[in-house]
């Protein structure tokens, strides 16, 4: 009997951290937001982490535009593999942090040189992905994503609401929540 234990593990976060990931993890994307002026910007929703964004660091994000563009739009429904990379410095100690191994949507391994810190370049390599089934969400059966709080945080933006709505289909929540998305979307589109 396989007891899976990698929802038990995860941080009490809105966020995946580098400590959750215990093995090559794909993800797939399913939203992206820009929140600027925030330390981390970027904000990706990720199917396999309903209840976490993934907030890449800087060397993540300029992987990001460097292959797949600057629009973030045009990420959605693409996967990444990522990894904890134990060697991620944060402080001047190593703490371990996000890396990205593998993208869909690429046709062929790529090596990126970027800067890893004050006049300290490294080499960054990235292998292509083939599209993978949607993997299972990493969290444990209990634990049901806060609905209210994310209604709230799509702030009456249709766009957002349908985004939420189709998530929590995909999802499985009840119909009570469905029926709740739609009404708040229809009070919106009235206003």
């Amino acid at each position: 009997m396989n007891l899976d234990m990698s929802g038990t593990i995860v941080a009490k976060s809105d966020q995946i951290n580098a400590s959750d990931i215990t093995q090559p993890t794909i993800i797939t994307i399913t939203d992206v937001k820009v929140k600027k002026g925030d330390d981390q910007p970027v904000w990706i929703t990720v199917a396999e982490y309903p209840k976490s964004y993934f907030k890449p660091g800087l060397t993540v994000r300029r992987i990001l535009a460097h292959l797949w563009g600057n629009d973030g739009a045009a990420y959605i429904g693409r996967q990444i593999e990522i990894y904890n990379d134990s060697t991620v410095k944060w402080g001047g100690q190593e703490v371990g942090g996000i890396r990205v191994s593998r993208m869909s949507h690429i046709d062929k391994p790529e090596v990126l040189t970027l800067p890893e810190g004050r006049g300290k370049w490294k080499d960054f390599y990235v292998e292509p992905l083939p599209q993978q089934p949607q993997q299972q969400p990493q969290q444990s059966p209990q634990a049901a994503p806060d609905w209210d709080e994310a209604i709230s945080d799509c702030q009456g933006n249709t766009d957002d609401l349908r985004a939420l709505w189709t998530q929590a289909q995909e999802t499985g929540a009840p119909q009570e929540v469905l029926n709740k998305i739609q009404a708040v979307a229809q009070q919106g589109d009235q206003q």
